[in-house]
């Protein structure tokens, strides 16, 4: 269960058990980081968590761990993880790391079967880290993550609109975006007025 304190919403995910690369990658299910038990072998084997990761280390962890061993668990809540704003890290380096987990189980050649999926995800995290970039004010990064992800990225429907919306929001100058939730805001009052 996930509870998020930011957005006030609670989400059962599925637990799974064997292999569970196809879940994660899809993100059928999830894992919280002190739920974890594992060799000192296996972790070995997968060589630990990734340092150079901001944040989706854990993520990345559990994706190599799920290449190398099936999984067991214990259908009963026995951590809790709660999300708030005192989290380390910001979206654009959540998606920023999140792409670069997603490259490494491409590159990596093990899950052929997914790799649709995988690049398909890639694209739509190209996309909101893109956004993210525009929406901190970073214009010239969110047109470039746009354009380098052109090439890879196009044929994704879902990368569209969000590529298109950060690429409007790169260009276009603060004090129209301004005026431009104002009038949305008003707008929004009028109908709710209307409809009382």
């Amino acid at each position: 269960m996930l509870k998020d304190a930011i957005r006030h919403t609670t989400r059962e995910m599925p637990v799974r058990d064997g292999w569970i690369l196809d879940s994660l990658v899809k993100t059928e299910t999830v894992i919280a980081l002190p739920s974890v038990i594992a060799t000192r072998e296996l972790l070995q084997q997968a060589e630990g968590f990734d340092e150079g990761l901001v944040m989706c280390e854990d993520y990345d962890l559990w994706l190599r761990l799920a290449m190398l061993s099936q999984i067991d668990t214990v259908d009963e809540p026995l951590t809790m993880v709660r999300r708030h704003q005192a989290h380390f890290g910001d979206s654009a380096t959540s998606f920023r790391d999140c792409i670069v987990t997603l490259d490494k189980v491409l590159v990596s050649g093990f899950a052929p079967h997914l790799e649709s999926g995988l690049r398909r995800r890639r694209a739509d995290m190209v996309a909101r880290l893109a956004y993210s970039q525009a929406a901190a004010g970073q214009s010239v990064r969110a047109l470039k993550t746009v354009v380098r992800s052109l090439a890879f990225s196009w044929k994704y429907a879902t990368w569209w609109p969000r590529a298109l919306t950060a690429t409007a929001r790169a260009l276009i100058p603060p004090v129209a975006l301004d005026l431009l939730r104002r009038y949305r805001g008003r707008r929004h009052m009028h109908r709710h007025r209307s409809l009382q």
